[in-house]
């Protein structure tokens, strides 16, 4: 009983990362792309 209950805690841990990670590349992601377009538009940033 004790196990599957560590497994499933680990399991919502391991999602909650993943969500984690996800905002975390998308806002990257979205700086990136805006850092970029500043560039070829040759904005000083």
């Amino acid at each position: 009983m004790l196990n599957r209950r560590l497994v499933l805690d680990y399991n919502d841990y391991r999602l909650k990362k993943q969500e984690l990670y996800a905002k975390e590349r998308t806002r990257l992601g979205v700086f990136r792309a805006i850092t970029y377009m500043a560039e070829t538009l040759s904005i000083p940033t």
